[in-house]
């Protein structure tokens, strides 16, 4: 069984399995809608800059950002959810939009080098947003642990020759290590870049926040934070964006 839900406001509108409602992540439950709709609808803005398009999705869950491709004609996604569970919705909403010409979806996680990692699944479907790859789980999350194949982008787009325009990290505080794996790929191509920001989920790894923010300005990135758990990323070699201070990081 299939639902009808917009990605962006009263507009976009895909069919995702009806296992989407019951996982979180992606979706708000009731009613059924995107999670993150600001930052979903910026990507999007930026997406449409471009007649073709790329878009690597990192912690894609039940897919909310890899289904904008129903709504752009020529983007490619590719898209990495390690949990099972997950990967199986993800697989099956980009099945229902007849996406799979279009968008590549892996079963991998994504960090700073290739290999075998350790994934920490969150036991209920509610709580699979908050699985992670390697770190040290926070004491509230019931997890089974596992083995998985993960990746570095940059070995992953030199591998498969990508030229991002836009990058999405959403990795329960991995994203430090997603961005030092992905740095001669920031370095050469300065896609557009959403990264989630939370001490809560970076505690879980050993490091503060403002890591990441040390690290996106020395690759030559601006960025603003209007909801103040994402940083919306610029290179400084497109038009500059409203920079803001996240207080009590510095």
């Amino acid at each position: 069984m299939s639902i009808v839900v917009n990605l962006i406001e009263d507009t976009c509108p895909v069919l995702v399995d009806d296992r989407t409602a019951k996982m979180g992540g992606s979706f708000y439950y009731t009613p059924l809608r995107p999670y993150s709709p600001a930052p979903l609808k910026w990507c999007y803005e930026q997406l449409l800059r471009y007649e073709q398009a790329t878009l690597i999705d990192v912690g894609a869950h039940t897919g909310c950002y890899t289904l904008l491709a129903k709504h752009h004609p020529d983007l490619r996604v590719h898209a990495f959810e390690p949990v099972p569970n997950t990967y199986e919705v993800l697989k099956a909403n980009v099945q229902l939009n007849e996406l799979e010409d279009r968008v590549t979806v892996r079963r991998r996680g994504v960090t700073d080098y290739t290999g075998l990692g350790m994934l920490y699944a969150v036991k209920t479907p509610a709580g699979s947003g908050i699985s992670m790859i390697d770190g040290t789980p926070a004491h509230h999350k019931d997890v089974t642990a596992e083995k998985v194949s993960v990746t570095s982008l940059d070995d992953y787009c030199e591998l498969h020759n990508l030229k991002p325009t836009f990058i999405k990290i959403d990795t329960e505080g991995g994203e430090k290590m997603v961005l030092q794996g992905a740095k001669r790929t920031l370095k050469k191509y300065h896609p557009f870049l959403i990264i989630e920001y939370s001490s809560e989920n970076t505690g879980q790894y050993g490091y503060h926040p403002i890591d990441i923010v040390k690290l996106i300005e020395s690759l030559g990135y601006v960025f603003t934070s209007p909801e103040g758990t994402d940083l919306f990323c610029v290179h400084l070699e497109w038009n500059k964006i409203g920079k803001q201070s996240i207080e009590g990081e510095g």
